[in-house]
C-alpha cells in the first residue's frame, strides 16, 4: 500500500511537534506531576496488591517524578527555538 505524501508530512509535522513539546521544562514538570498523582494513597482501592507491591510502586513513581523534575532543569523556561529547529521546518537543514 502507498503511502500519499500528505499522510507523510502529516506524519513529519506531528514528529517534530512532539519533540519539540517534550523538549520543554514545562512537559517534563506536567509529568513529574502526573507521576505524583499516580502514588498509591491510604483510602485507594488497591486490588490484590500487597503492602510490598504499593511501597515498591511508590518507590517508583517517586524517583520517576523526581527524574522528571531534574529533566525540566535541563530545559528553559520558554527558550528561543534554535535555528537548526526553524531550518529543519522548512526543509532546509542538511
Amino acid at each position: 500500500m502507498k503511502v500519499s505524501d500528505a499522510y507523510l508530512d502529516h506524519f513529519r509535522a506531528r514528529v517534530i511537534q512532539d519533540a519539540l513539546s517534550e523538549a520543554t521544562a514545562h512537559y517534563w514538570l506536567r509529568r513529574a506531576a502526573a507521576l505524583e498523582g499516580a502514588r498509591p494513597r491510604s483510602g485507594d482501592f488497591h486490588g490484590h496488591a500487597t503492602h510490598d507491591d504499593l511501597a515498591r510502586r511508590d518507590r517508583e513513581n517517586a524517583a520517576a517524578a523526581e527524574a522528571c523534575r531534574r529533566h525540566a532543569t535541563l530545559w528553559p523556561m520558554g527558550g528561543p527555538i534554535e535555528p537548526i529547529v526553524w531550518q529543519a521546518l522548512a526543509g532546509e537543514a542538511a
